[in-house]
């Protein structure tokens, strides 16, 4: 796959930028639409989705290696929380899972055949002869701190990337004469003489009465509509923060789940890996016979690989785990078979397994049990005031139940403007805009008078979470405006729209008078250009040359089209800021296709590979928003706030 890759892009830049952009795109991956959740998830996760769980031992584990680097060179652990490292270590967890999920969902997946022929390819891991060397395979793993599984596990994933992100996207290879045409076209300018008429004022533009007006707004009826207005009743379910718990509950708690807290237990070995089992079966007789580790190694030319404190789920290849952790005592040796060779272990260290004592961790498990406390009583009162919606109560009845307050709001349209046309100030406590603006969307959704919304969550005040329930009490539909209702909006609208009307028509006027001048027989370049002075001066407006590039942003999109399709002396109007110019093309200006240097054709065709990966970031979207992501939040939170695993 990876060479039918390099075959169809010559230019190794331009191959790589391809694969780099799309693969980076999914590898760290902002998840600002984390969907607001009615009930916290379970203690013990992070984040879960549909299909995705990343728990709070898996995300120390990521964070413990995503930051060993930074801590060798100095940084103390306290800065690396700090800074905005955490974050990038969750999201890359969340990138990558949502990643393989998409694969096995499409049932891709990397034969140990590939994964093996990739690792033998690899020039960073070939010898003098041009073949795989084991020795540099395994200096590279100790020099990036990874295990031969966690290698194999991050190249199967960077595999499976490649050939999820290579199906959203084109292969690209153009010829540089291609490219040097189509970026000399990008490039074209067009040299314009512009004349600007004033916009008239508005005082031009007398009240033209009643009767006018009436057929003006006959004429705009969409102008003139008056909004739909709505009252809302509300009540606000938060949930309390409990601040007190019974130590009993406490130790219970402990006692129940105190094996999450217990540090697993770990072992160090020392491993030489062969190649041929023939070598490896030679090297083990030798040990048993008397020879040490280090003489083997050196006849056998393979270096050993210490390995620290390893836990069972740190090393991914099974086999090499129940080698490891099959040994009974410090100093035995096991030979087994792993994913690409075999592997003489033996073991240096065992650290068992510590359970820490409850006086050690009381104050987190309380904390956490007050939490999870509250988060149940939030749940089981929107539960109940759910089933009362469900079953038909009124808004009033469920906050007398459960001891709300009921609040109101003025008459509001759908963009919270009251009828006098002043904006209603925030109506539901703290809650965002963009909250603000879904509620609003949920309330102008209710049918009839009375009906109430499904319960909406917000973060509420001080970040804890907030359930509001909404009742219609009141709609005044859409209706047409009268003219004593909206007389002085309706003669402004007449006045502005009139004086445009007016611009227009002195415009057509003045182009047809240009073209005139330029279509007088006998007329060149230099008389065109003096036909129109004279036309400025007899007009009385200001004549003035412009430039404008094809990607120029104070010109209509529309003329832009229209100018680099037309040709020398057409004569065109633009809408400007001020209102409609008069526009002639003077002349073209293309750059020479030979006048570009390689590293600036070089750099286009990376801009058009850029644009080629747009279709990689709709699919992100799609994925996003299908596994309905959620994160714990205060977990996350008291992780970088402590350092501890959340």
């Amino acid at each position: 796959m990876l060479q039918s890759i390099k075959a169809s892009i010559a230019s190794p830049w331009l191959r790589y930028s391809l694969f780099g952009i799309l693969i980076v795109s999914f590898g760290v991956w902002g998840i600002g639409d984390v969907l607001r959740r009615l009930v916290s998830p379970a203690a013990e996760l992070v984040a879960e989705g549909e299909g995705i769980a990343i728990d709070r031992q898996s995300f120390a584990r990521h964070w413990q290696r995503a930051t060993a680097t930074f801590r060798a060179q100095g940084l103390t652990n306290e800065q690396l929380l700090a800074g905005p490292l955490p974050r990038l270590v969750l999201d890359r967890m969340i990138g990558q899972a949502l990643l393989h999920r998409a694969a096995e969902d499409l049932r891709l997946s990397v034969p140990p055949s590939v994964l093996q022929k990739t690792v033998a390819e690899e020039p960073t891991f070939a010898g003098e002869d041009g073949k795989f060397a084991s020795w540099r395979f395994l200096s590279f793993l100790r020099q990036t701190g990874l295990s031969e599984q966690a290698y194999l596990q991050e190249l199967q994933t960077r595999l499976l990337q490649t050939s999820l992100l290579e199906s959203l996207s084109f292969e690209l290879s153009l010829p540089d004469k291609f490219l040097r045409e189509l970026l000399a076209e990008r490039r074209e300018q067009r040299e314009l003489q512009v004349l600007r008429l004033p916009l008239p004022s508005l005082a031009t533009v007398s009240d033209p009465g009643d009767g006018a007006l009436k057929s003006f707004m006959q004429k705009e009826q969409t102008l003139f509509r008056l909004p739909e207005y709505r009252r809302f009743a509300y009540a606000t379910l938060a949930r309390a923060s409990e601040t007190s718990i019974d130590e009993t509950l406490v130790r219970e708690y402990y006692e129940e789940r105190k094996e999450e807290f217990s540090e697993e237990e770990r072992r160090s070995f020392l491993q030489l890996f062969f190649a041929e089992e023939e070598e490896a079966r030679s090297a083990e007789a030798l040990l048993e016979s008397g020879a040490n580790l280090a003489e083997v190694a050196a006849k056998f030319s393979v270096a050993p690989l210490r390995l620290e404190e390893q836990a069972r789920e740190d090393l991914l290849d099974e086999e090499i785990a129940n080698g490891v952790f099959a040994m009974a005592q410090e100093g035995e040796i096991v030979l087994t078979k792993g994913g690409l060779g075999w592997y003489l272990l033996r073991l240096e260290r065992v650290l068992p397994m510590r359970v820490p004592s409850f006086e050690a961790v009381r104050p987190a498990l309380t904390k956490r049990l007050l939490q999870e406390r509250s988060a149940q009583h939030y749940a089981e009162a929107v539960s109940q005031a759910e089933d009362m919606l469900f079953a038909g109560a009124s808004l009033a009845e469920i906050a007398e139940t459960l001891d709300l307050t009921l609040e109101t709001t003025p008459l509001i349209d759908a963009e919270k403007s009251q009828t006098d046309g002043t904006k209603a100030q925030l109506l539901w406590g703290q809650m965002s805009e963009e909250e603000e603006r879904e509620l609003l969307t949920l309330g102008f959704a209710l049918a009839a008078e009375g009906e109430l919304a499904q319960a909406f969550e917000t973060e509420g005040k001080d970040g804890r979470t907030e359930a509001l329930l909404l009742e219609l009490r009141e709609r005044q539909e859409s209706r047409q405006a009268s003219l004593s209702e909206k007389r002085a909006a309706i003669l402004a609208v007449y006045r502005d729209l009139t004086r445009y009307e007016q611009q227009r028509a002195r415009a057509e006027s003045l182009a047809e008078a240009v073209r005139q001048e330029g279509t007088t027989e006998g007329t060149t370049e230099g008389t065109a250009q003096e036909g129109l002075k004279r036309v400025a001066q007899r007009e009385g407006i200001s004549l003035s040359n412009s430039t404008v590039a094809r990607n120029a942003q104070d010109w209509d999109a529309d003329f832009l089209a229209s100018l680099f399709q037309a040709r020398k002396g057409d004569v065109l109007i633009a809408r400007g800021e001020g209102g409609d110019v008069v526009v002639r093309l003077a002349s073209v200006r293309r750059p020479a296709v030979l006048s570009f240097t390689a590293a600036e054709v070089e750099a286009f065709a990376g801009r058009l590979v850029a644009e080629s990966a747009l279709p990689v970031s709709s699919y992100r979207q799609a994925l996003q928003r299908r596994s309905k992501l959620r994160i714990d939040e205060e977990a996350f939170a008291e992780f970088q706030a402590t350092g501890l695993a959340p």
